[in-house]
This record gives structure tokens, C-alpha cells and sequence, in this order.
């Protein structure tokens, strides 16, 4: 694989692992971690959030990855990405700000790890979606589909989820492409 930073993004229904895979990936691989910055910002949120909150939200995790890409890390690993604004503010919203789509075609990832809803839901105060786990894993699917973008679906208990995610990025990272079975 030619020098240049790996990107790997997260994309998932909420409570699906996103998070704890994307720290085990950066600390396994020295990858940068880019945290989804929605929970400190909503958390922070006075009143109920509005489509410009969202934007704002997803502007800001794209400026900071930026801001990471230029010390030229070897991987970079995100914990969301715009796919999961896009559906989101289509869900919330009706519609989605066309900076979404903008953002998803012009910086793809090298990889995005779909995560199942096959692991107990945690409920939280800024989680919205409880049993529509499934729901979202199939949106998100066909979203990745449509633009043709490299994924591999992550399903499982905890270790056996961790175990593919390392076997794949293995791959990606030594062989510079995945192996297709």
C-alpha cells in the first residue's frame, strides 16, 4: 500500500459498538481516534436540537479529522461518519443538508465497519431509537450500496466482532486491498 493515512470509519445503528470498536482499533493499531463529538454537544444542548445542530455537529468532526490527517498518522480511525448524519437528519428532519452528500463523495473512507444491532441495546437520554436497530443497520447498508463504498458488515459477540475487525485491517494494512471470499 502506498504511504498515506488509512481511514476506516464507523457506521451503525446506535448502541451497536460503534464506540468500543473504534478505541480497540486505535489502540491496536496506533490508528487516530476520531470520537463522535454529538454526545458532548447535545449533552451540553440547553433545548432540543434542530437540523442546524446537526450540521454543526458533523462540520465540526470533519474539521477535526481534517486537522488530524495533517500530521500524517498511519491510520485514522473515526467513530462516526456523514452517512450517519445524513440518515439521521432524514429521519429527524425530513430531509438532509446537501453538504452531507457532498462530504460522503468527495472523502471516502478506505473502509467502513457496519455494525449489527445483535448486542444488547443500552438505553441512554440521547439515544432516540430503541428496536429500530435493524431498521437503521438496512438503511445504512443500502447507503453505503448505492455509493459503491468498501464495507464489511460486523456482527457478533464482543471478542468475535474484535477478532474480524483486526483480521480485516490486517488485511487492509499488508496486503493494501481486502480479501474477497
Amino acid at each position: 500500500m502506498e504511504n498515506k493515512t488509512i481511514r476506516i470509519a464507523l457506521i451503525g445503528p446506535e448502541s451497536s459498538g460503534k464506540s468500543t470498536i473504534a478505541a480497540h482499533i486505535a489502540a491496536r493499531f496506533d490508528f487516530v481516534l476520531i470520537s463522535e463529538n454529538a454526545r458532548q454537544y447535545l449533552g451540553a444542548l440547553n433545548r432540543p436540537y434542530a437540523l442546524s445542530d446537526v450540521l454543526h455537529i458533523y462540520e465540526q468532526q470533519m474539521a477535526f479529522e481534517s486537522e488530524q490527517l495533517h500530521g500524517l498518522p498511519k491510520g485514522l480511525v473515526s467513530d462516526t461518519e456523514c452517512i450517519n448524519g445524513l440518515v439521521w437528519c432524514e429521519e429527524a428532519f425530513g430531509s438532509a443538508p446537501s453538504w452531507f452528500e457532498n462530504q460522503i463523495l468527495s472523502k471516502p473512507y478506505d473502509l467502513y465497519l457496519l455494525t449489527t444491532p445483535d448486542i444488547p441495546y443500552e438505553a441512554d437520554p440521547l439515544r432516540e431509537n430503541p428496536g429500530r436497530g435493524m431498521y437503521f443497520f438496512d438503511r445504512y447498508q443500502k447507503e453505503l450500496e448505492k455509493r459503491g463504498l468498501p464495507f464489511i458488515v460486523i456482527s457478533g459477540d464482543g471478542e468475535t466482532r474484535l477478532r474480524l475487525v483486526e483480521k480485516t485491517i490486517q488485511e487492509l494494512i499488508f496486503n493494501g486491498r481486502l480479501q474477497r471470499s
